[in-house]
């Protein structure tokens, strides 16, 4: 912990993704070491909703990213079971890859992976629960044109990129206040935000934006203009700036 302090405060400026994440370092270096770049994403037409290849008829709620404890992929999948007994009308689509070992940094969780409990959900909705696996390219464009709205129900992040990709396609959001989430989003007007491990809370928002079409497509356009702020040429002034101020500085000290 000392070599770690001293190494953080031998560093011109240290460059994070939250203003949470700059609060958590507070202690260990001053704040004016600690500069707050937000992630960016490309917004692409291609993630817009278009044309879909699966049943029409079927609500979509999709999900990206790690399939592990930490993600709240077990809880997302006890409220879609829950969903499930009362409607037929919505589909759970997952994307991403399972976890054996969680990976997740913030959060340790001792509980073994039960994948048989997941297998047999997926027997009991085979048409409504899908696990499609990782996907990039042309098979990220489908997934979130095939969407109707995104779920995220991480315990810990800093910013997920994920989410950025998800408002660049025009979703509504369900998601967890964490990281910078709450920072850059805001309550009924970009998305629904639910407590961590609260799969009641977690059904009923997703029930609500499920049951208000006209709610959903106000915070799909609000989506849609507010990620303009976060394309790569805004970061990369950012970062820019930073590094031009950090040059100048060493410049003067050293004259």
């Amino acid at each position: 912990r000392r070599f770690f302090h001293l190494f953080l405060n031998k560093i011109s400026k240290i460059i994070v993704c939250a203003n949470s994440i700059k609060e958590g370092l507070s202690s260990t270096v001053p704040k004016d070491k600690c500069e707050v770049v937000y992630n960016a994403v490309e917004t692409r037409e291609s993630f817009q909703k278009g044309a879909s290849h699966l049943n029409s008829n079927l609500f979509t709620v999709s999900y990206m990213g790690h399939l592990s404890e930490a993600k709240g992929f077990y809880d997302l999948l006890e409220a879609a079971e829950l969903i499930l007994r009362e409607r037929k009308d919505i589909r759970f689509m997952f994307a991403g890859e399972r976890l054996d070992v969680e990976r997740n940094v913030s959060t340790a969780s001792s509980r073994p992976v039960d994948w048989s409990k997941v297998d047999q959900l997926m027997k009991r909705y085979p048409e409504l629960i899908r696990l499609v696996g990782v996907v990039s390219g042309h098979e990220k464009d489908r997934f979130f044109k095939e969407s109707d709205l995104f779920v995220f129900p991480s315990y810990a992040e800093a910013f997920p990129v994920v989410i950025l990709e998800a408002m660049a396609a025009g979703l509504p959001l369900v998601m967890t206040p964490v990281g910078a989430l709450p920072e850059v989003l805001t309550e009924g007007e970009n998305g629904l935000f639910v407590p961590p491990g609260d799969v009641p809370s977690l059904k009923a928002s997703l029930l609500a934006l499920v049951n208000d079409p006209a709610r959903r497509d106000r915070m799909g356009k609000n989506n849609l203009k507010k990620v303009e702020r976060f394309s790569p040429g805004a970061m990369a002034s950012a970062v820019g700036r930073i590094f031009h101020e950090v040059i100048a500085r060493k410049k003067m000290d050293n004259e």
